[in-house]
């Protein structure tokens, strides 16, 4: 709760806020998208490094002629190619689904985030009183 209010604590004393503070203030409602972005990006990364591995051990497998692979996945020892090919299609198939989250919560998320800014200013610059709502307006019209 504390760093929730650090960016605007820091704000209003006249200092820079950390970069952190103001990720956190920006991302605080959005706590449940993150955390599935990065999970997502996690497991999309892990199955693609997988999925590499298998295809080199294929073709270690294949340029040495043989019909089975010299490795242990778990509760296979020695599969074959075929099954090989079968365990990186699930993989594949897999990171495809894992990419559902991984282009639509960055959209969203900045979307969310963007739209939530612009209402609080808005609410900000609609509560303030007529005096600073003036005084903004003259200086917005003297920049131009």
């Amino acid at each position: 709760m504390a760093l929730r209010h650090a960016a605007l604590d820091a704000t209003e004393a006249g200092e820079r806020p950390s970069v952190k503070a103001g990720l956190i203030a920006l991302l605080r409602e959005r706590r449940g998208a993150v955390a599935t972005l990065t999970v997502s990006a996690i497991l999309s990364g892990f199955a693609e490094s997988a999925t590499l591995a298998i295809i080199v051990e294929i073709a270690a497998t294949i340029a040495t002629g043989a019909h089975r692979a010299h490795i242990h996945l778990g509760p296979l020892h020695h599969p074959g190619v075929d099954t090989l090919f079968e365990i990186v299609l699930v993989l594949v198939l897999v990171r495809l689904a894992l990419q559902v989250p991984l282009s639509i919560l960055p959209a969203r998320i900045a979307a969310q985030t963007q739209a939530g800014l612009r209402t609080r200013l808005f609410h900000s610059f609609t509560r303030a009183s007529w005096d600073v709502q003036a005084a903004d307006a003259r200086a917005s019209c003297r920049k131009r």
